[in-house]
């Protein structure tokens, strides 16, 4: 029975891990300006034109405008994607959180008004979908994507104009601190170092017949990186429980049903045919959303 439950564990972690990387958000590329016209639909001159009026009112104002399009989401949600993108790109003011992302997917028909916790206030739910349907979808319908995303940002910048941020002095967009799409990258080199060592831990903990130090060693390790990346205890209590749980199991697998031991003639053990690898925002000051806006299509 405890065999048939851990390896229902073991499944349901298995597919957490397959579905981050099958659903995994794309990134379009790093960002060159305010303007990014991935899917090539805006006209040279209102490209020009609309990324000097965008600096100009990051000058005046503090508030970062990214406008952004792309061919498609590749089956992601557009209100996921903004959400991604922004965290990646790092819009706005570090501190102030003054950024709004003009998202615009061309072949999925999406478009979403993505709104940083600084300027949420200023530009509500209901304006930003109030712009979405009334501004930019009559020009999107008709194939005119330059004159609905201009008039679209325009209508961006006269509602969030003045709405006064407190900036902090030290923010800036070339601070010390690593960008979001950084910290990913950091992520993904160290979620990999960490199932090597994992599984040289756990080859050797298959050694013994005890199972619960795989759970102190999960659990406690799981706390002190909850506790290191979030700064509070409380947030590290689930992580350290979920920890505790999943190195019981391995380590269960390990000791009672072999899972880690070398097979003589073949790859070898429970892991032996996991292999792969995997590997962000430049010009802008590291603002966070607070998942605010609005989505529309067209």
């Amino acid at each position: 029975m405890f065999r048939k439950v851990s390896f229902l564990f073991f499944c349901f972690f298995a597919f957490l891990i397959v579905a981050q990387v099958v659903f995994a958000y794309s990134s379009p590329g790093q960002p060159n300006g305010f303007v990014n016209d991935f899917a090539n639909v805006i006209d040279s001159t209102t490209k020009t034109n609309l990324e000097a009026e965008i600096q100009s009112f990051e000058q005046t104002t503090t508030h970062e405008i990214a406008v952004v399009t792309i061919k498609t989401l590749d089956d992601d949600t557009v209100e996921n994607y903004a959400n991604d993108l922004f965290k990646e790109w790092g819009i706005g003011k570090q501190g102030a959180d003054n950024g709004v992302l003009f998202l615009v997917a061309v072949d999925d028909r999406q478009m979403r008004i993505e709104v940083g916790y600084g300027l949420e206030g200023a530009l509500t739910d209901l304006q930003s979908r109030g712009i979405l349907d009334n501004i930019a979808r009559p020009y999107f319908k008709e194939g005119d994507y330059s004159k609905g995303i201009l008039l679209a940002t325009q209508a961006i910048e006269a509602t969030i104009k003045g709405e006064i941020v407190d900036v902090p002095q030290t923010t800036q967009a070339t601070s010390g601190r690593y960008s979001g799409s950084a910290w990913e990258t950091l992520g993904v080199i160290f979620f990999f170092i960490l199932m090597a060592v994992w599984r040289l831990v756990f080859y050797a903990l298959g050694k013994t017949k005890s199972f619960w130090l795989g759970g102190l060693i999960g659990g406690a390790g799981a706390f002190m990186i909850a506790w290191f990346l979030t700064g509070f205890i409380i947030s590290a209590l689930l992580p350290a429980l979920i920890g505790l749980l999943a190195g019981l199991f391995m380590d269960y697998g390990a000791s009672r049903l072999d899972w880690f031991k070398k097979k003589g003639g073949g790859k070898g053990g429970f892991w032996g045919g996991f292999g792969g690898g995997g590997g962000g925002g430049g010009g802008f000051g590291g603002g966070g959303s607070g998942g605010g806006g609005s989505s529309s299509s067209w």
